[in-house]
């Protein structure tokens, strides 16, 4: 998971090499859930309005159910 901030959007990007389960992936800021975005094959790339200094990532399959949580990452410009 990587992120880059652009005023007050952050760009998310995420990816999990090999995994086949990952339907969705839930991105998470300021301890809030701030988008769910359909997995875009390789590498899904999410756009999200924050001022939180950190995000992370939930690879979610088909049920909704959490397969892996990435660490918060710093969400800078």
């Amino acid at each position: 998971m990587a992120a880059r901030r652009r005023g007050g959007v952050v760009d998310v990007w995420a990816s999990w090499n090999g995994a086949t389960e990952i339907r969705r992936w839930r991105v998470i800021a300021g301890g809030k859930v701030v988008a769910t975005v359909p997995f875009a094959d390789l590498e899904t790339k999410a756009t999200v309005r924050t001022g939180a200094s950190g995000v992370a990532v939930e690879a979610l399959d088909a049920a909704g159910n959490v397969l892996g949580r990435s660490a918060l990452t710093s969400a800078r410009s």
